[in-house]
């Protein structure tokens, strides 16, 4: 005699592995589909606005620094640190991104100079931003997620 409990029981582990793929398959999915694509250093040109290239650096004072501009790379060590303010990245983007070795685009101008810690600072008013191809992502998403653009849950959490 079939036991009606068994069936049910069954019945209802299948269906929960089954939304249980669902559920996985749509997280690694939503990783290749792009918010923001990246640009290549070679295709920077000025949009009439000043461009620079900087990096993020976990530092006391200013955690930016100008790495190039819109002419190209500087030589290794010319970096200058400076402060942003306007439409920046760090309140848009994840730790994860943030904390990967990773160059951006800031159009915009140099507006002021402040003192920070006791040392002085340009500060540059980011009118808008790029990320610069590839994009290193400090989790274990960078190893499933395309390098080329920013995808939803770079922006997320």
């Amino acid at each position: 005699m079939l036991n009606l409990a068994s069936i049910k029981r069954g019945n209802v582990k299948k269906v929960t592995i089954i939304i249980l793929i669902i559920f996985v398959l749509t997280i690694v999915a939503l990783n290749f589909i792009p918010i923001k694509n990246c640009i290549n250093i070679k295709d920077i040109i000025d949009r009439g606005n000043k461009a620079i290239i900087c990096k993020h650096d976990q530092v006391t004072g200013a955690s930016w620094v100008v790495i190039g501009d819109s002419d190209g790379l500087f030589e290794e060590g010319k970096g200058e640190y400076i402060d942003i303010i306007g439409n920046i990245p760090d309140t848009k983007l994840n730790s994860s991104v943030l904390l990967g070795d990773n160059e951006y685009l800031f159009e915009g101008s140099f507006v002021e100079t402040k003192e920070l810690h006791g040392e002085r600072y340009r500060v540059f008013n980011v009118t808008d931003w790029d990320m610069v191809n590839p994009i290193d992502r400090a989790s274990l998403r960078g190893y499933i997620s395309p390098r080329s653009y920013l995808n939803i849950f770079d922006f997320l959490f």
